[in-house]
């Protein structure tokens, strides 16, 4: 399963570079940005896919403001 699902997330970054590309050309600064996003979040998605367990956003952001939530409290 993992394996497929790697291919998968391959093949549709892949697609989506490919067609933004043409929009893309003649700017450089911004087609970086659009290379550095892509990259992130593909390897989100494959850290999501050999690890589904990991906490989601949410539980960081409360992990993160739970002691400071008890200082505020009265």
């Amino acid at each position: 399963m993992n394996g497929n699902s790697v291919w998968i997330l391959g093949i549709i970054g892949g697609l989506m570079w490919w067609i933004d590309s043409k929009a893309l050309k003649s700017e450089k600064r911004a087609s970086l940005i659009y290379l550095g996003l892509l990259g992130l979040s593909g390897s989100i998605s494959l850290i999501l896919v050999f690890y589904p367990e990991m906490p989601g956003p949410t539980q960081w952001i409360d992990a993160l403001y739970k002691p400071l939530g008890k200082l505020i409290q009265p």
